[in-house]
């Protein structure tokens, strides 16, 4: 089966949830979050912000509940929709090179974004600002 996300842009990530069935989340270079019915092939969501930011996701990744997506996108933002009420629960300027990486905690209270210059932030859906980062340290030859 071939999915289209009726999207422009090559599609950069997927991400399938477990608790909705067989759901994927799909994103392109116009930064929206497209939700699919992979049974059918069907657009159910298309998660994008009011004024309709066109920088691309890099990072897209389920909640293990199902209640979250968080994107990290080129402009070192990362978002967490809240599925419920589909709507986008928080937005944050966490980096400042592009987001590679998303990936939630084992609990889903926490959604941890990794960028291009080796800083992780650490984000949850009831704070705004994230709640702590972490940086590499240099390995250091001996």
């Amino acid at each position: 089966m071939v999915l289209s996300t009726l999207s422009p842009g090559v599609t950069t990530v997927i991400s399938q949830s477990v608790n909705l069935g067989q759901v994927i989340a799909t994103s392109a270079d116009d930064g929206k979050v497209i939700l699919t019915l992979l049974a059918k092939g069907q657009v159910i969501e298309t998660l994008e912000e009011d004024h309709g930011a066109t920088i691309p996701i890099h990072s897209i990744n389920f909640s293990s509940d199902s209640l979250y997506v968080g994107s990290g996108s080129a402009d070192g933002m990362v978002k967490i929709w809240n599925l419920k009420n589909r709507s986008l629960q928080i937005k944050s300027q966490s980096h400042s090179e592009l987001v590679y990486s998303v990936a939630w905690n084992l609990n889903d209270a926490i959604l941890a974004s990794g960028s291009m210059n080796g800083l992780i932030a650490l984000h949850t859906p009831e704070k705004q600002l994230p709640i702590g980062n972490l940086t590499s340290v240099p390995h250091v030859s001996s």
